[in-house]
């Protein structure tokens, strides 16, 4: 448990009792997020690294929360509360050691004067014990200095050698004396040496009340880690209150950057030496170190965020595979998810961060992204079909026009050709693709006369059309007498007639007028009481209020070149209106003429030309086909 008793604290910053709603209100300055704490600047930035506020220095880490406990700043260590996130100084309790922090100076080491008193300090900072007057030291002469201490007893440096008693037998190299203390004479003047000792390319420290030394050691303001079986200095790891180092038994000193051991990569404060963690940015390079010192590898998952280290610990940024994926990483090193839009072209990556390749329908609009996984715009040959993108990527659907040309692309994006209905219209497309526009083409025996917008005008042929419909006539006496409403069919049966002959075409049977009233409702006025019946039998029913035109005439010329007979429906100035069926033309229709119209006129027996009939009944009612 954290033992922390503080006698002095700067003012903390900010309000730690800061609702959440309060402070996703924040637009810049401090805020606190899942119990943690982030200053942001007023361009919206979040504060990262060493950062001053209000004259106080403060750590944020790579992703923007404050760091607290023991950090170091400037080469100097500070103490952040982790509750309130503020600089502790002055004297505090930690554990079970005392230190002191200057606002200048961070933790205090060495010998210190503290509130005008001498206070000695370990290396770590813990307070050693307070000095009096007479034990002050001799600035002037400051090699009278006592040396530090090691917790368990003092290691005075000593390197002379000592001349042993006159007593005593000679002795060369390594000995032992009685109470079992280890110690080294040297061979040449059989003289015990005292201090750090090399023997055998080996290092040990011995001193004359406890020969050699075993384990971590203060001397001389360093740490020293000698083993617990020779007593020679060996690397080893070691701890200062909270804090790791690592001891290198070849340069008898603290390591510093990076350290590899084994196939663990570990980074050590330039500053101090202390084992560090989180984000670390050296030689140019990101790490991100664990809980336990090591650089993470592989893809790793920090603070919402995706990020790829390499074997050797080093943050990778832009594409890179993985495992057969291709990703992509931002110059902060996150994992790009969604639309990437680079100087060369645009990608795509789904929600785990993977690129995506080929057809792709994201979003509702259909993409395909080329080898490279690159976005492609323009025309394409993919698979033998033909597609288009626009400039943004998105596979075109339906008629597009590209430069001066139109194309038509079904609901697949494939590119089609030839002849297309498109919602009731009909088009030519070329081999090419594109449309045609103001062309006649021959297709088939039959020529397409097709308008500047490229929709269909006239399907014709050079042949007169004459199709075989039978003629009936309305007073024919075998149904003249026949009832139609409160008249007969003899009287007002001309549309009645006129349908039971399409109705014969059409069925490729004899369907006589009494016949076709069991198929249709008349009013008692013997008028048809809904055009709906005429519908509902397979009919198109176009009604007009106009004289003749090219247009009606063209609409009528179709449907024969369709096959299909075409009843014909006008009135007179005052509302009489009579029909009749229109069975063939007589020319290639250059221009369409109704006197080149052939008719069965169910009243008549002598009108054979539609010319005929509009002599009489001007104004176009009804087609139906």
């Amino acid at each position: 448990a954290l033992i922390l008793s503080v006698m002095a604290i700067a003012c903390s910053p900010f309000s730690v009792s800061a609702s959440a709603e309060e402070a996703d209100t924040i637009q810049y300055g401090w805020k606190i997020k899942n119990g943690k704490h982030y200053y942001y600047n007023e361009d919206g930035t979040k504060a990262t690294g060493e950062t001053e506020i209000d004259g106080i220095t403060y750590l944020f880490g790579y992703s923007g929360a404050l760091k607290t406990d023991w950090q170091t700043i400037n080469g100097k260590r500070y103490y952040f509360d982790p509750v309130s996130g503020s600089p502790v100084y002055g004297w505090m309790d930690y554990f079970d050691s005392r230190y002191y922090i200057s606002e200048t100076e961070g933790k205090l080491t060495g010998l210190q004067c503290v509130e005008d008193e001498w206070y000695q300090f370990e290396e770590d900072g813990a307070l050693k014990e307070a000095v009096t007057q007479d034990t002050i030291p001799d600035t002037e002469n400051s090699e009278n200095q006592e040396n530090q201490v090691i917790p368990a007893e003092t290691v005075p440096v000593e390197t002379e050698t000592t001349p042993i008693e006159s007593n005593a037998d000679a002795v060369s190299g390594w000995y032992e004396t009685e109470e079992g203390k280890l110690y080294y004479a040297d061979p040449e003047t059989n003289q015990p040496i005292f201090g750090m000792v090399e023997v055998d390319g080996k290092h040990y420290y011995i001193t004359e009340e406890s020969g050699v030394l075993h384990g971590a050691r203060y001397i001389n303001n360093n740490v020293y880690v000698f083993s617990q079986d020779d007593g020679s200095a060996v690397s080893s790891w070691y701890n200062l209150g909270d804090d790791y180092y690592y001891f290198d038994s070849e340069t008898l000193s603290k390591k510093k950057g990076l350290l590899r051991l084994g196939d663990k990569l570990y980074y050590l404060s330039e500053d101090d030496g202390h084992m560090m963690t989180g984000w670390i940015d050296t030689d140019g390079s990101q790490y991100y170190f664990g809980s336990d010192g090591v650089a993470l590898t592989g893809l790793v998952h920090i603070n919402d965020f995706t990020y790829y280290f390499a074997e050797d610990g080093k943050m990778l940024t832009g594409f890179q595979n993985i495992d057969g994926v291709s990703r992509y990483f931002d110059e902060v090193g996150a994992m790009l998810t969604g639309w990437l839009n680079l100087e060369d072209g645009r990608y795509y990556f789904d929600e785990t961060g993977s690129q995506l390749f080929g057809f792709q329908n994201i979003d509702g609009t259909t993409y395909y992204f080329a080898d490279g996984g690159k976005a492609i715009s323009g025309l394409w040959d993919i698979l033998g079909n033909t597609y288009y993108f626009h400039e943004s990527g998105a596979m075109a659907v339906g008629l597009t026009d590209i430069g001066n040309n139109t194309y038509y692309f079904d609901e697949n994006g494939i590119c089609c050709y030839g002849l297309q209905e498109i919602n009731g219209t009909t088009y030519y497309f070329h081999e090419g693709g594109t449309m045609a526009k103001g062309e006649t083409i021959d297709i088939d025996n039959y020529h397409y006369r097709f308008l500047e917008d490229g929709s269909l005008d006239l399907k014709y042929n050079d042949d007169a059309i004459m199709l075989d419909v039978v003629s009936f006539k309305q007073f024919d006496t075998q149904w003249k007498n026949t009832s139609l409403g409160n008249s007969t069919i003899g009287s007002i049966g001309c549309l009645l007639t006129s349908m039971s002959m399409l109705e014969s075409y059409k069925t490729n049977t004899v369907i006589t007028p009494p016949s076709m009233k069991q198929l249709m409702n008349f009013t008692s006025g013997g008028a048809l009481s809904n055009w709906n019946d005429i519908v509902n039998m397979g009919y198109t029913v176009e009604t007009y209020n106009e004289g003749i035109s090219q247009d009606v005439m063209k609409r009528i010329y179709s449907a024969l070149l369709n096959n299909h007979p075409v009843m014909f429906g006008s009135k007179q100035s005052n509302g009489n209106q009579h029909y009749v069926v229109v069975t063939g033309y007589t020319a290639a229709p250059t221009v369409f003429l109704p006197e080149c119209f052939l008719i069965n006129d169910p009243g008549s027996s002598w009108n054979n030309y539609l010319s005929e009939h509009l002599a009489k009944f001007p104004n176009v009612y009804k087609l139906v086909y």
